[in-house]
């Protein structure tokens, strides 16, 4: 995987989103964050505290990397911010102008498009759902590339069953962390792997949100093949974004994650299934408004597949398999 300019610090900083604590501020500032959120409620941020920074730190000293202790902490702060404006300088003007983009952490694993009530058009993505991929990749990457002992193999498929659940309960994030931790330092070869595959998700959740805008979904009626259609578009703007690898600072998608879309849809298949055996319920996913996860990493797959690189595949098939096997592991239906 490449690893170009400033990045030293970028591949570890995905460290210390397992590490941050949330604290409350106001709404009081930016304009765009004004419109987005009303001044009677409060906002969250997430940041990064000392304990994080110093265990970035160690991680950047296990992959024989410098660190800028006070960069690594501003770029984390306003992260997706970041990969945002990256995905909008390629995009350019008539895609993104007049857009706003909102990266607060309201405890949800959600991303989506809508209007402020000053009806600007308006991308939304949790910070949270930031950490449950990261969480997720570094998991599902180490039993990848790890023949585990069986105590580890049972305990992170534990951890995976843990950082699931806090679809329900967000806060678990906090009560998981020091069970996670002993993983991310004693795997650390893990984490370029992890954050790369963590960069092409945001990128493509971003791109995805854009193109409900772009396609003039925001304020339809629901229509789960809007999920289809948006999620081609939003593949075709990732192809860009890849394309740009050079010309952009912060958001770096080589062609070799090109499949982390597919594998972003893997992961919300599995979380499907596992709330619906957590609920008791027969099927694992209904809604009005978007159509199953496996359906829709099927149609990516069969879309855009043939463009990948081998070592796109290589990737893919080795996270999948691991996906498979957790999946097998917690008598979910390994499609």
């Amino acid at each position: 995987m490449s690893s170009k300019g400033d990045n030293k610090d970028r591949q570890s900083d995905k460290a210390l989103f397992v590490l941050r604590e949330i604290e409350e501020e106001t709404a009081q500032a930016p304009s765009s964050d004004k419109e987005a959120v009303p001044t009677t409620q409060k906002a969250h941020r997430i940041y990064p505290t000392d304990k994080g920074l110093d265990m970035a730190e160690e991680i950047a000293a296990g992959l024989n990397m410098e660190m800028n202790r006070k960069k690594t902490a501003q770029w984390a702060t306003e992260l997706l911010a970041h990969y945002y404006h990256d995905v909008a300088k390629v995009l350019g003007d008539d895609l993104c102008e007049g857009l706003t983009f909102e990266h607060l952490a309201s405890r949800k694993l959600i991303a989506f498009s809508a209007h402020t009530h000053t009806g600007r058009a308006l991308v939304s993505f949790d910070q949270q759902l930031d950490l449950w991929l990261f969480s997720l990749n570094v998991l599902i990457g180490i039993r990848a590339f790890w023949c585990l002992p069986k105590d580890q193999y049972a305990q992170t498929a534990t951890l995976t069953q843990g950082v699931l659940a806090t679809l329900e309960d967000p806060y678990l994030h906090e009560k998981i962390r020091p069970y996670l931790e002993p993983y991310i330092t004693g795997y650390v070869k893990v984490l370029p792997v992890a954050n790369c595959l963590v960069m092409a998700m945001s990128a493509f959740i971003i791109c995805h949100e854009i193109a409900h805008h772009t396609l003039g979904h925001v304020g339809m009626k629901n229509d789960p093949q809007h999920e289809y259609d948006a999620d081609k578009i939003a593949y075709a703007y990732l192809e860009k974004v890849c394309n740009a690898f050079d010309q952009l600072t912060y958001l770096k998608v080589s062609e070799n994650m090109m499949a982390a879309p597919c594998l972003l849809m893997k992961y919300f298949d599995l979380t499907e299934q596992w709330s619906a055996k957590q609920q008791q319920r027969d099927a694992p996913f209904s809604s009005e408004s978007h159509p199953p996860s496996f359906k829709r990493y099927q149609a990516l797959e069969a879309a855009f597949s043939s463009r990948w690189s081998q070592e796109a595949v290589n990737l893919y098939e080795g996270f999948s398999g691991s996906l498979h096997e957790l999946l097998v592991q917690l008598e979910l239906n390994a499609r």
